[in-house]
Order: C-alpha cells, then structure tokens, then sequence
C-alpha cells in the first residue's frame, strides 16, 4: 500500500522482554525455511488462510489463528491492542550475516494491505530500508512502511533479528496513528493484558474481491503515463491507448455481470489473459523495474492470485524450485527433437558398440547430419510432414539397425487417474521399484512430439495406433529413462543394456488415452487411482488458480483463454461456467473415461486403488500394487500416513477438510456426481470379488 513517508514509527511501545520469552519457546524444527529461497530466512506461522501450519503463503481464505499463536498470550494482545483486521501474521526470523535483498511488494494483495513490524529480539547494528531511508528499528517498537517503494533488511550482528509481522488492510484506528506520527506523537506503552483468546481477535474477513472499474481506470492511467513516453510513434501510441481501452471496456462488463462474485473468476481471468496475448510485446520494452507502471501492471496481472508462492510447495521444512520440464513453456518441436534425437544416436552407439555415430544407410548420408540438418528446419505446421520426420528417416533405413537392438516395453506400467487424485505420489513411491525405469517427471512433451493432436480434446482412441507411432514413443522415452537411483539408461556400457525393460509412466492427459495405450502396448499393465469427489475438485480448482498447471495457452472457443489441467470432449458448453462446475467435468469425464476403456481391456491387465487407502496405508497398498505389476516392493516403502512426503506437484498441504474451503461452491455439485461415484465402487468391488 502507498504511504506518504517510506517509513513510519507509529506511537506504540510494547514490552519487548515479555514477547521475547513466549518466542524461546518455540523449538528450531517449528520454524519454517522461507519458500522464495531468502539465505537464513525462516518464520513461525501465528495467522493464516484457514489457520493451516503449512500454508503461510495463501492469500485467499478467511484467516484464522494457527496451534503456534494459541500458545502466544502476549502475541495476542499486542494483536488486540492494533486495532486493525488481521491478515497473514509471522515470527520472522532472519540469522546472523544474512539480507533479504531489496525488493518491492507489488501485487494486488499488498496494493490493498500494508504490513506492521514489532521487533521482539534485534540489535543496534540491524537495519531496515526502504525508500532510500535506513533505521534501526528497536526492540518493542511498532513500525509501518510503504512497501510500494524499494526495501530490504541487513542483519550484520551475531544474533537473530526476530519480529512480529502483521499484514493488514488498514483501520480508521490505524490511519489516525499514521497521522499522529507523522506529527511527532511521542510512542505510547501498551500494557499488555493476556487473556485474549485466538478466536476473539479481529481477523480480516474474507471476500472475493477484484479491481473495481474505476480502479483499473486509474492503474491502466498510470501505465499509459510512462508507456506513451517511451514510444513516441503514432501507430505505436495508439495501439498502447486501444489495447487498455479494450481492458477496459471488457473489465467493466465482467463486472457488470459478476460484480465481486467468484462466479466470474474465469471471465475476469479471460480479460487478464487477453491483455498478455494481445498487446504486443514491444510496447512494454523501457518500463522501469520496480516503477509506478511496472507495478501497475504487476497489481492488474494478480487481481486473481490466491497464493505468494511461485511454485508448488515441496516440503514443510524447505521448499526446491518445481521441476523446470513441468512448469516452462514446452520447447519449440525441433528443439524437443533435436534433443531427443541426439540421445536416441547416443542410446543406438551403446546398443551396438559402436564408438561413434551410427552407419550410413544409404550411401552418402549419416544420422548425424540428417537430424541436425532436421532441427534447425523452420517451424511447420503441426499437419506438416514435419511431425512424422522421424518416422521418414526410420522408413528410409536409418535406423534399422539401432532399432534391432534396442530395449523394448515389457509390460510397461501406467498410471492413470483424474486430475489432482494423487498419481505424482504414487507415481513417485513406485519409482523406488528397482525394476521400474521413468522418465521421473510426466510425458506431455514425448506424446506432443509425435501423437496425432486435436484442439477439440486430449482423448486419443486406438484408431491411432500404429507400429511407426510406437517406435517414436519408444524411441522418445528411451533417450530419457532413468531407474530409481536416476541412473541413465543411455549411460549404460553396451553389455549392461537390457533386450527389454519395465516402463512406468504417469501423465494426465494419458487417462483420456487408454484405448491407445493398450493398443500400442498389448501387454500394458494400467493402475486406476481414484478420490473421492469432494477433495478432487477442491484441488482441481486449487491447481486452475495457481496458475502452474496451463496446458493449452490460448483454447479458442473458451473465454478465459488458458485451460488447466487435461482437456476431455464435449468441453465446450463449460464456456463461461464457474470454476468449481468445470473442475467437477474434469473430474466425472475423466474418471468415466477410464472406466470406459478399462471394461473392454482384460480384467487382468488393470487394477484399481483408492487414494484415501493409499495415503491411510501406504504400505499395504504398495505391496498390493507391487503384486500385481510383478515387482518387488522396494524395502523403503513408508509404512505410514506421516512418513509420506509431499509430492512435487503440491499446491497447499493436504489436510482431511481442505475440500470444505470450497463447500458453499462444491456441494450443491455433489448429487450431480453420485452416479460417477457409485461406477467407482462398483469397479473397485469388482477388483476385489
């Protein structure tokens, strides 16, 4: 929030000894590592969204006191004593000889909120800037500061810095200490009186809330202001001015429709979208980092994030950045090829012994020089003869022999669920498998390389199914293989590369491809992981607003642009439906999808397997799982619910209620989806007769 003055003492004193005992008491496991990396930055969490330990960088939910502040009773007055609504509230800590670097918070939560500091431990030498100021911010005193403006923290002591940091929206009562202080106001002691409980205390309501028209009006104003400065061509100027008229214009009709309603949440999105897309990216070149323009847009492009997280949470005690593969953009198809062909020749050498590159067949011409000369062709269409390159240089011979000797698929493994119903998880336990090699991450780009693709859906039936197809998804796969230590299959000695070898592979859009699968791998083994609908489609809704799961940029035919997760059929009459109505189709067709082809596949050639006897007995149902694919169980299976770790795909924590978050949007939805439910366990009785 913008403030007059960078920073702001604000006439509040608190006794700094009487927080600092509360503080000792908290172990060195109960402080969390912070998630964007910060070196030696970490926090106990007192207020959050739903009052979850794990989730302190949810922004969206109505706040509640987490275990830590029940246990914090002068905390809780010093909360009481703000007179302020309570948002995200942190111990935070931050060690000897480490900064946080400079940084400003520019997104439309905090365009909204500003943030309080109380220092509980420091010492002299700490600094805090911010705005081309510094000071040292004293134990016990009550601090404000524009976090719009340039800021960062210096801790050069030998101790901890340890504050209390309360995010807020702001006050009548909390203006008029602003105001007093910047008239002088001598600090006031706060005599705290503990007693306070966690439930009493004024914690920011919480409401769907997004840019009011008049807002956007102001903040695409400032843009233009700095934009039409920086390019001062007519054409330019004016297709700067009409792309923010369009914003605009379609702004104001989300609103008048939808208003703060979440009903809209997916429109609202479209227009966001729309500006990405269609204004071109030139315009934006000169924009100072961190200035008024810059962060204009920041607050317009993150009206909808519900979360500070940039990635999937990995684990509670310290967060790893999300496999790069699953959350850039997919690379240009030639430059997929190009480095899967380099590793197919690599793999082929091994296979035969062959201390180079691969014999020319025909005279005259080498695999080398063919598949470089392919990846640095142009882009073609995807209906060009370009996607079936490989499978012309495999007609013509070249790979004859390489294709003798390389491994094959013995009855390779697929896991197959709807979105978000724990297949990374399970997928990640059964790595551990020695037998099993994976490519350890989802197979989008393999089958986007070479699998017939359709903007209608991900389906894929066994129409499509033929023996050049297979060899260019085997081909693919192998170059990438790794087993569950993350040894290359390429890597191995000629004499160590087995005939065949046990596939196990898990990507969504796959579950709309069974029909494909078995077709393509008549000895294919497929392991049917269902959750119950509830929880599905929270997290199915949970990934769509995290922004990490886009599988189709620009759908045409869908308002909101980008879609999420896997596409089914018949999505259309979906446009312009709430969010939890589409996550709910994602869930009922793709779960109906599988049980459609599993029915006409051999009984024993798949199984099923609920996610809530997965995670309640993960052992058990390993060893299940283990029998039927013919492997061993590996010997570090986790026998229990706490020894499971977070999958890499994790949004937020799980937790047995977290669907109900999502209640007042899911439940009347519920009936609607009994008949699928029920299909569900009929199939997994079946199993088990």
């Amino acid at each position: 929030m913008r403030l007059e003055h960078a920073l702001v003492r604000l006439p509040l004193r608190f006794d700094p000894a009487e927080l600092a005992a509360e503080v000792a008491c908290f172990g060195d496991d109960e402080w969390l590592v912070h998630p964007t990396g910060y070196l030696g930055s970490s926090s106990i969490v007192l207020v959050t969204a739903h009052g979850s330990i794990n989730d302190d960088f949810a922004i969206a939910g109505p706040m509640r006191a987490t275990p830590h502040l029940a246990r914090c009773e002068h905390l809780r007055a010093v909360l009481a004593s703000l007179d302020v609504p309570i948002s995200r509230t942190r111990l935070m800590r931050l060690h000897p000889g480490q900064s946080v670097p400079e940084h400003v918070d520019d997104n439309y939560h905090w365009w909204r909120r500003l943030r309080i500091h109380v220092p509980i431990v420091t010492d002299p030498s700490i600094t805090f800037s911010c705005g081309g100021l510094r000071v040292h911010m004293a134990a016990g005193e009550c601090w404000t500061f524009d976090n719009e403006r340039p800021h960062r923290v210096d801790n050069p002591s030998a101790i901890d810095r340890i504050h209390l940091v309360v995010d807020t929206l702001g006050s009548p009562s909390l203006w008029q200490k602003i105001a007093a202080a910047d008239s002088g106001a001598p600090p006031v002691d706060v005599a705290l009186a503990p007693g306070a409980r966690p439930s009493a205390l004024p914690f920011e309501p919480y409401r769907f809330a997004v840019l009011e028209p008049s807002e956007l009006e102001g903040l695409t104003e400032t843009i233009w202001r700095e934009l039409q400065v920086l390019h001062t061509t007519t054409s330019m100027r004016t297709a700067l001015r009409g792309h923010l008229d369009r914003l605009l214009a379609r702004w104001q009709a989300a609103f008048e429709r939808h208003g703060h309603d979440r009903s809209g949440e997916l429109e609202y999105a479209g227009v966001i979208a729309a500006l990405a897309d269609e204004l071109p990216r030139g315009l934006w070149c000169g924009l100072e980092p961190g200035g008024a323009a810059a962060s204009a847009l920041a607050v317009i492009n993150t009206v909808l994030q519900v979360s500070n997280r940039s990635a999937p949470l990995q684990s509670v005690s310290a967060a790893q950045g999300r496999e790069a593969a699953a959350t850039a953009p997919l690379a240009s198809p030639s430059a997929r090829y190009q480095a899967s062909a380099r590793g197919a020749e690599h793999l082929a050498h091994h296979a035969m012994g062959c201390p180079a590159r691969l014999p020319t067949e025909p005279a005259g011409r080498n695999l080398s020089a063919e598949l470089e000369r392919f990846a640095h062709e142009p882009e073609a269409p995807a209906s060009s003869s370009k996607r079936g390159a490989l499978d012309h240089l495999l007609a013509e011979g070249l790979l004859k022999r390489a294709w003798e000797v390389l491994p094959t698929f013995d009855r390779p493994v697929f896991i197959v669920s709807a979105p978000r119903s724990g297949s990374t998880m399970l997928f990640e336990l059964l790595t551990r498998c020695p037998p099993l090699w994976s490519l350890g991450r989802e197979s989008d780009d393999v089958f986007a390389a070479v699998a017939p693709a359709s903007s209608g859906s991900d389906a894929l039936g066994a129409e499509h199914a033929t023996p050049e197809l297979e060899r260019a998804l085997r081909h693919r796969l192998l170059t990438e293989l790794v087993d569950g230590r993350g040894a290359r299959l390429c890597a191995l000695p000629p004499d160590e590369l087995p005939r065949s070898l046990r596939l196990l592979e898990k990507t969504p859009r796959n579950a709309l491809r069974l029909p494909l699968l078995a077709a393509l791998w008549p000895d294919a083994r497929f392991v049917y992981l269902h959750r119950d609908p509830a929880s599905s489609v929270a997290s199915i809704m949970e990934a769509w607003r995290s922004g990490g799961f886009v599988t189709r940029a620009r759908l045409p035919g869908w308002t909101a642009r980008r879609w999420s997760l896997l596409l089914p059929p018949q999505w259309e009459p979906l446009d312009g439906r709430p969010l939890a109505e589409v996550a709910a189709f994602q869930w009922a067709a793709t779960n109906a999808a599988i049980m459609d082809a599993l029915a006409s596949i051999d009984a024993h050639r798949w199984t099923t397997i609920e996610y809530e006897q997965l995670v309640a007995r993960p052992r058990t149902t390993l060893q299940m799982l283990c029998d039927f694919a013919e492997i061993p169980t590996p010997l570090d299976a986790p026998t229990a619910n706490r020894d499971l770790p977070l999958s890499r795909h994790t949004v937020s924590a799980p937790a047995p209620d977290k669907w109900a978050r999502e209640r007042e949007a899911i439940e009347p939805l519920l009936p609607g989806l009994q008949s699928i439910q029920a299909r569900i366990h009929a199939f997994t009785a079946s199993v088990r007769r």
